[in-house]
């Protein structure tokens, strides 16, 4: 059960050359053990609070402590908070932190609905803390280099995009039963647009606001799942051209492609081969990058460090999460009502 108390004093809004001496991680996970390995690369000497619904204490590591209370985790008086819980759990975790003036990454989504995220925007801006939301694509190479070419102007004027997502739910935590996890529970924040919301957030970040959707958005049931297991999504962006977004939790073999037509020219990305492929007026090539996607996890994790540190604007804040939730209750209503969704 979270407590929800007033902090007892106000941040000092100099946060600059902070020192991060405890951190805290909310949920232990598939996602939250890749954030507390990664933690423990980027700061050996780190105390961590887990706070986790059941403890196991099967840890040797003395700087790493158990805890299944919120309060006992407050008591260590961490500077900073890993939220890796169901999305449902976020606002509700993120508000008590605040209170108790503690810096934020929350992972993706920020939540399952848009409830208590104006109250949440309005607070972190009243306390000047660093809010930070794990949309992990921003830090793929690929990606890099595709919005550096767009800034080069290398396609011309933006005709149209399209994006795919299609992986197979049981091959994603193979070790789990698959309608046990988070992302086939709707009640819990799963189903394809919160759990594949990468797509709306770096489309967003390489093309400027998405002002209206159609959509429609189904369950198959072929994998006996109460959420969303495909949906298709017709955009318009605030420069005037259009885009389709196709995810799915249905295809055998993980499919992540993307695409842009420009007047001069097409960009292609495969993600799974990590691979940019350009056909310009002015050039054709295949780049090719060497990944390991760990690295863009830990390079997330130190991005958000480092804004701590220096007190800077995270590249993902608070505002481009609560972007993409509005995308996405736009897209189930447009689904519900069969019509153009205006955001």
């Amino acid at each position: 059960m979270l407590i929800f108390d007033e902090a007892t004093s106000a941040l000092d809004n100099k946060t600059e050359g902070m020192t991060i001496n405890t951190y805290l991680i909310i949920s232990l996970g598939s996602i939250g053990r890749r954030h507390l390995s990664n933690l423990r690369k980027l700061d050996k000497n780190a105390k961590i609070i887990i706070l986790r619904h059941q403890k196991t204490n099967n840890t040797s590591d003395e700087n790493i402590i158990e805890v299944n209370r919120m309060e006992d985790a407050l008591s260590f008086k961490p500077t900073i908070a890993i939220i890796a819980s169901p999305a449902v759990f976020h606002v509700e975790q993120a508000l008590v932190l605040l209170r108790h003036n503690i810096h934020l990454f929350i992972e993706k989504p920020l939540s399952h609905n848009l409830g208590g995220l104006d109250q949440l925007q309005n607070f972190a801006k009243e306390k000047s803390l660093i809010v930070m939301i794990g949309y992990v694509l921003r830090f793929s190479p690929v990606l890099k280099k595709v919005k550096s070419l767009l800034e080069e102007n290398l396609v011309g004027n933006i005709l149209s995009v399209s994006a795919h997502y299609g992986q197979y739910l049981p091959n994603w935590r193979p070790k789990q039963d698959y309608q046990e996890t988070v992302s086939a529970k709707k009640e819990l924040g799963g189903g394809v647009l919160l759990e594949i919301s990468h797509e709306f957030d770096y489309l967003c970040w390489l093309f400027g606001d998405i002002t209206s959707v159609v959509s429609n958005v189904v369950n198959t049931n072929t994998l006996n799942m109460n959420a969303e297991d495909r949906a298709d999504i017709l955009i318009k962006f605030n420069q005037g051209f259009s885009g389709f977004v196709h995810l799915n939790c249905l295809e055998k073999k993980l499919y992540r492609v993307f695409s842009v037509n420009g007047s001069n020219g097409n960009i292609f990305c495969d993600f799974n081969n990590s691979e940019i492929k350009i056909d310009s007026n002015d050039r054709i090539e295949s780049i090719d990058f060497s990944q390991d996607e760990s690295d863009i996890y830990l390079n997330e994790l130190s991005c958000f460090l480092e804004c701590v540190k220096s007190n800077k604007k995270p590249p993902i804040s608070l505002e481009d999460g609560m972007k993409v939730i509005k995308i996405v209750e736009a897209v189930k209503l447009s689904s519900n009502t069969r019509k153009w969704v205006d955001l």
